[in-house]
């Protein structure tokens, strides 16, 4: 196709700040921003006729009159990036422009907004929390499964995926970066609904009855980690942070907990820990499930 049809193909957008498209990214005079975009949509690269179209260039204009930068590497689309230095007058303010070149010379293009502020402890909590999700942002995996996207977050580590991706999801969510955010301006809401859909793929349930059944439903529901008593609670202060107690799981989704309430859901798992803390023995919780 020509560019133009290219151009259709593919979405460009950057990072807001706090989850709003109008809050600009705050930085002290000499202090350093990750300029932050995608050129994807849903974590796909895009295709034109059934082909992938590669990312030719990207460049990253940091609007201080400094002129456009190129993106060292292209080679993800979800993670185009470029660190600079912004000098000047507390509370002026830049526009950065991302400019993406792929296809048959199609060109398209986002902003990014920055304004200097006073140096002080809060800005350096925010440049760390901007810094720190951008890394989560970058390195989730993100796969389909069941014909829907999930994404996950691994630490090497402890050889790990539900715990990092809870609290990888959930440090999205109390910055406000949320599943009911707008996936045309943050790319970071189709970060979380892949993490929350994996997160509700990997737990399973456990038959159980008595006072620990609280909703009466027959079951609780633990991670199906090899040590779950560690990781539920994480897959549950995720859905907690959702803010939605009332979304619903997708019945497209792969589980065993479709088209219910994440309230519900949470239940269950505040069941589950409720029934398998091991008394016998007076010792409460380990690793599994009433484990001694």
């Amino acid at each position: 196709g020509n560019g133009a049809g290219d151009a259709c193909e593919i979405t460009v957008k950057t990072v807001p700040w706090f989850g709003q498209a109008t809050q600009p990214h705050q930085v002290y005079s000499g202090g350093t921003v990750i300029l932050q975009g995608v050129a994807a949509d849903a974590g796909t690269v895009p295709t034109a006729n059934g082909a992938p179209v590669g990312i030719s260039s990207a460049t990253w204009d940091p609007g201080d009159g400094t002129g456009p930068q190129a993106v060292t590497d292209v080679s993800n689309p979800m993670a185009l990036e470029l660190a600079h230095v912004y000098t000047g007058a507390v509370g002026q303010p830049f526009t950065a422009t991302l400019s993406v070149h792929y296809g048959h010379s199609a060109v398209k293009t986002a902003s990014f907004k920055v304004v200097i502020v006073a140096h002080t402890l809060n800005v350096d909590v925010n440049l760390a929390i901007d810094k720190a999700l951008w890394y989560l942002h970058k390195n989730m995996t993100r796969t389909v499964t069941g014909g829907v996207n999930v994404g996950s977050v691994y630490s090497a580590s402890y050889n790990e995926y539900q715990a990092t991706t809870a609290s990888a999801v959930q440090a999205f969510e109390i910055n406000n970066h949320k599943q009911t955010g707008n996936t045309a301006t943050d790319p970071y809401v189709d970060d979380v609904n892949r993490g929350l859909t994996y997160l509700l793929q990997n737990i399973s349930q456990q038959t159980m009855s008595g006072t620990a059944d609280v909703n009466g439903n027959g079951y609780g529901l633990g991670s199906t980690n090899g040590n779950p008593v560690y990781t539920t609670g994480q897959i549950a202060d995720a859905l907690v942070s959702s803010g939605t107690p009332n979304a619903v799981v997708s019945t497209g989704s792969v589980g065993t907990e479709n088209g219910r309430k994440y309230s519900d859901i949470v239940q269950d798992i505040l069941d589950w820990y409720s029934g398998g803390a091991c008394v016998a023995q007076d010792v409460g919780w380990v690793y599994q499930f009433n484990d001694d």
